[in-house]
């Protein structure tokens, strides 16, 4: 069974100590990985977010596939061009 919020005491956690939990795991995250280890549901989630930044609408049956090509063309750049992305890889 996954832990939950509660069972690791991060309900009971302030906003703040939250957000620096967050970035506590965003930093131990690798520097680098392969596309398909991203699941699905992230990618739409940040495909979501980002074409929500963008001001896009953008049917939800669309925002998937969008994102997958947005990941892939951001791992190409890095691995083979050393520019990197933040926030897509």
């Amino acid at each position: 069974m996954p832990p939950t919020l509660e069972s690791l005491g991060i309900d009971k956690l302030s906003v703040e100590e939250r957000l620096k939990l967050i970035d506590l795991i965003w930093d131990s995250l690798p520097q680098s990985f392969e596309p398909n280890e991203i699941p699905e549901w992230y990618i739409a989630e940040l495909a979501d977010g980002l074409l929500r930044f963008v001001g896009l609408d953008v049917a939800q049956d669309c925002v998937a596939p969008l994102a997958r090509i947005a990941v892939t063309v951001a791992s190409t750049l890095e691995m083979e061009h050393g520019f990197s992305l933040p926030g897509i890889v």
